[in-house]
């Protein structure tokens, strides 16, 4: 006997069916893309932790050449050139 929309127990039965499909279908969905970001945010967490080594090597290469140019000035004599183990 059709309810109050027109359907039969078979109909309803098909429609619930559809709808639950469709939910599954949306819930995969959702998934698939929780899934993308976890990979991208994991992605982009290596490459900052990438970053920041180059920083540090940076930093460091910066701080060298700035020990050795501080040190190269205190070895040069009033002719102007370089001296050894001074």
């Amino acid at each position: 006997m059709p309810d109050a929309a027109g359907l039969t127990t078979g109909g309803r039965r098909r429609k619930q069916a559809r709808e639950r499909q469709a939910l599954t279908l949306v819930a995969s969905a959702r998934e698939a893309v929780f899934l993308r970001l976890d990979w991208q945010l994991a992605r982009l967490r290596r490459e900052l932790e990438t970053a920041a080594w180059f920083t540090d090597e940076g930093a460091a290469i910066i701080a060298e050449l700035a020990a050795m140019a501080s040190g190269v000035g205190d070895q040069i004599q009033d002719t102007g050139r370089i001296v050894d183990g001074v």
